[in-house]
């Protein structure tokens, strides 16, 4: 199922993929974070924000970090210095289209465990304009894991 384009994704951004300055102070997210493996067979995984159908953005945003805390499979600790990156999905979209990608698309594809989880489809690999754009451009909010109750 296709997300909405007025909707929201959420991605995992490691310690080591958030943009520090000499003093340690965060700047933004690496493009880096938006790097696609073989593995991931050209798919960007990511949390539909609005699948918890939260009274505001901010409740989102804390019901999906929580979500993928629990994730039994892969949970992310709450000490971990580590953030959670937000676009919108048409912006995604759009820029995915800027970038050649035809008839981009962000679904959501849940799992046993992570009933939110979604895919940011048809990324392909070695795309570092595209990287870049993700970053600069689309996932413009970012959240630290330890501001997140």
């Amino acid at each position: 199922m296709s997300i909405p384009d007025d909707n929201h994704v959420m991605r995992h951004i490691p310690q080591k993929k958030l943009l520090r300055d000499g003093d340690g102070n965060i700047l933004g997210i690496s493009p880096y974070a938006f790097e696609v493996r073989e593995v991931d067979q050209n798919r960007l995984s990511t949390n539909w924000l609005e699948y918890f159908e939260g009274s505001n953005h901010a409740e989102n945003v804390e019901s999906t970090v929580q979500s993928m805390r629990d994730n039994p499979l892969r949970p992310i600790k709450k000490t971990a210095n580590c953030g959670f990156g937000v676009g919108n999905v048409l912006k995604i979209k759009d820029i995915c289209s800027a970038h050649g990608i035809k008839n981009p698309d962000v679904v959501h594809n849940p799992t046993r465990d992570n009933k939110s989880h979604s895919r940011i489809l048809r990324i392909p690999q070695d795309h570092m304009d595209l990287y870049n754009a993700l970053a600069d451009e689309a996932f413009l909010e970012l959240h630290m894991n330890g501001d997140i109750p």
